[in-house]
């Protein structure tokens, strides 16, 4: 049986820095991840949610918005990959740890 990832300290880390890049690139609400955010545009028909939904397929999880809007947990396969992901786009848009330390606190 595969564990929620959201149950451990890094998935809960996780989560929260992925919250933080829907806001900081997304203008989304501060409650809702990246991957939360782009499955509602993609249900709403929006072709940014379409574009997000089908990288996030790509690179996270197969099906990884049909899965996030049916409020299926993330495996931690995945929710590594999401976090990988993450810090990626962080390191593309110039934030190190460093800066993401000192811009939380």
């Amino acid at each position: 049986m595969s564990e929620n990832i959201e149950q451990t300290y890094v998935g809960r880390v996780g989560r929260e820095l992925d919250v933080m890049m829907n806001v900081m690139l997304f203008c989304g609400a501060s409650n809702v991840t990246v991957s939360e955010h782009s499955a509602e545009a993609m249900q709403a028909g929006k072709p940014w949610g379409c574009i997000m939904c089908k990288l996030l397929s790509t690179l996270v999880q197969k099906n990884h918005c049909e899965l996030v809007l049916a409020g299926q947990p993330i495996t931690t396969a995945a929710g590594i990959k999401a976090v990988v992901l993450i810090s990626g786009v962080f390191a593309a848009i110039g934030f190190g740890i460093h800066e993401v330390i000192n811009f939380i606190f």
